[in-house]
């Protein structure tokens, strides 16, 4: 996981230390699935800033644009995801080694 997020945080060069992008990659191995709104709350920010945060990462290939079947009133239409680590929970653990 370190050397992931480490690689995840060299694909954000050029980006400011404290950008919210950095804090979500931080936080990946604990919330792979996130959405705009999660994001928002827990880092006290507003959903368009949340959304332009997830909107890099995955311009940037940290993380995958996923729709929901159905988008109910509170819950939003699509969240995002950090593929690879759901690829790496389908790796037998010899191969993690």
């Amino acid at each position: 996981m370190e050397a992931l997020t480490e690689g995840w945080l060299e694909r954000l060069a050029g980006t400011h230390e404290d950008a919210l992008a950095r804090r979500v990659v931080a936080e990946l191995s604990a919330y792979p699935i996130v959405s705009a709104p999660d994001v928002a709350t827990r880092h006290a920010v507003t959903e368009r800033g949340a959304r332009a945060a997830l909107d890099d990462l995955a311009a940037r290939g940290i993380l995958t644009f996923r729709s929901l079947r159905k988008s109910r009133r509170g819950r939003p239409s699509k969240v995002v995801a950090g593929t690879v680590l759901f690829e790496l929970l389908d790796l037998p653990p010899q191969d993690l080694a």
